[in-house]
């Protein structure tokens, strides 16, 4: 089954073509790497995905999770699939996070729009992977 397909995916921004005709199929079970260059449209491809993209891209083409279309579904569907099913790790995830809140509440916030979890029980298995990990100053790190 195929989780993953993207048909003639073309992004561009201010009429230059960032990504041209992108076709990608991943199916289950299989792992795909993407590589290239520095502003190749790596990242672009991904946020386009999650609809991360600013609202002045134009995107063409079409983006499949399970026979879905992404850009068909509401946000309150796409809450459901992204961060659960979907997600991406960035090539600079320190930029993700906002400098001005503690992790611990970025943390919070992200996994309680995913699961019906307290606010303990985010922390608590938090630190167990923390600790899993190798990253035993848990604590800290959620405060900073």
């Amino acid at each position: 089954m195929s989780l993953l397909t993207i048909r003639d995916l073309t992004i561009s921004h201010n009429k230059q073509n960032i990504l041209n005709n992108i076709n990608l199929k991943l199916n289950t079970a299989e792992i795909i790497g993407i590589a290239g260059g520095s502003g190749s449209g790596k990242t672009t491809l991904l946020n386009s995905i999650l609809h991360l993209l600013p609202q002045d891209f134009n995107i063409q083409g079409e983006i499949h999770w399970q026979d879905k279309n992404l850009y068909d579904l509401k946000t309150k569907q796409l809450t459901h699939i992204y961060g659960k099913e979907i997600a991406f790790i960035s090539q600079n995830p320190q930029t993700f996070f906002c400098p001005v809140r503690t992790i611990k509440s970025q943390f919070i916030e992200t996994i309680s729009a995913h699961q019906k979890i307290t606010a303990d029980e985010i922390i608590s298995q938090t630190l167990d992977i923390f600790t899993k990990i190798g990253l035993n100053d848990g604590k800290n790190i959620l405060n900073a």
